[in-house]
């Protein structure tokens, strides 16, 4: 205490001391990220108690970044990592399959990408259920003080039958399986097959 006197460091500080940043191995060539990848930082980020945004690397790429404390910080980017790969995957698939202008298909592989991550939320809750430690928030507040909002676009407003490519997604999400591996890490393997984000310049 005397030391913390000393160099005027605060309990709270100590404590925002074990608080860590871990950014997202995909990096997006865009200022903007897709919605359904908005949704699914978001679902992870819920699950494991952690928070998230979207750090723009330069006017065309970005990566998404969570804070928190470990082991959850860690688990929630490999989650991440793992679930996107596979979204990403099954949606570029669906989109092989898709007519009709790029636009038009564009949208509706994203609405099916969010029906998958729809599909995988309450499963990754399951290994979740932690809840965001206030010194995170501190954190934020001190370390990250000009996050601002991003609102993607919903594409379920702008193409027309977008309820079925959505639950064409629900299908395939329902699909994955999610299990914990070896230390208690989860892996994901594939059976079958208000979004709102913070963005840092």
């Amino acid at each position: 205490m005397k030391l913390m006197a000393e160099h005027d460091i605060s309990q709270a500080d100590v404590e925002m001391a074990d608080v860590a940043e871990c950014k997202g191995s995909k990096a997006y060539n865009a200022q903007k990220p897709p919605i359904w990848v908005c949704q699914l930082s978001q679902v992870v980020g819920d699950a494991f108690g952690v928070a998230q945004f979207y750090n723009v690397v330069d006017w065309a790429s970005g990566r998404f970044v969570f804070v928190g404390l470990d082991p959850e910080l860690k688990l929630a980017e490999y989650t991440f990592t793992v679930l996107q790969r596979k979204c990403a995957s099954a949606r570029k698939a669906y989109y092989s399959k898709l007519r009709g202008k790029r636009a038009n298909r564009i949208k509706k592989a994203d609405l099916y990408a969010l029906g998958w991550v729809y599909a995988v939320n309450r499963k990754v809750e399951a290994f979740g259920g932690k809840e965001r430690p206030e010194m995170v928030e501190r954190y934020l507040a001190e370390k990250r003080p000009g996050l601002g909002s991003y609102k993607p676009a919903d594409p379920r407003k702008r193409i027309k039958g977008g309820p079925d490519h959505m639950y064409r997604g629900v299908l395939a999400g329902k699909q994955v399986d999610l299990h914990r591996g070896v230390g208690g890490r989860m892996n994901s393997g594939l059976i079958g097959s208000g979004h709102e984000t913070k963005t840092s310049d």
